[in-house]
């Protein structure tokens, strides 16, 4: 590493941090009187909550647990190098995104993570969130806090 092995783990770690930053989650849940999920996410009861119809919506279940997940970074070394299929670590990397403290399991919480086949769905996106592109027959209802 010639002496800059400091600033190369550096440039690996945020290298790693961008790779799981690039994933699209959409949350959602099926107790939609939780007070707490309105409270969090309801602005303390003046929001909303849309009612998605889950055939239009691929869901998979959030694994609560008492640990946080890990993720092997041999793996992002080894997809970085072709010694393994891209597609085996971003595979890893969705598992471990699907793993939430035991502390939240009252949310009830349920992901979709939207892969590089939807990526032409986003229509706008930052740092901090995206805007999907959605047909009004997926919306059940619309519920007011």
């Amino acid at each position: 590493m010639n002496g800059n092995s400091s600033r190369n783990f550096e440039d690996f770690i945020l290298k790693i941090n961008e790779k799981f930053d690039s994933y699209h989650i959409f949350c959602v849940t099926t107790d939609e009187v939780n007070n707490l999920m309105w409270a969090h996410y309801g602005s303390e009861h003046t929001g909303f909550c849309i009612e998605w119809d889950k055939k239009f919506i691929p869901v998979r279940d959030v694994k609560y647990k008492n640990k946080i997940a890990n993720y092997n970074l041999l793996n992002f070394l080894k997809s970085t190098y072709g010694v393994i299929d891209s597609s085996i670590a971003a595979q890893k990397i969705a598992d471990a995104l699907m793993v939430k403290l035991i502390e939240w399991k009252s949310e009830k919480e349920f992901r979709m993570i939207l892969g590089n086949s939807m990526e032409h769905l986003i229509t706008y996106k930052d740092e901090n969130f995206s805007l999907v592109t959605f047909q009004p027959e997926w919306i059940k209802s619309i519920i007011f806090g």
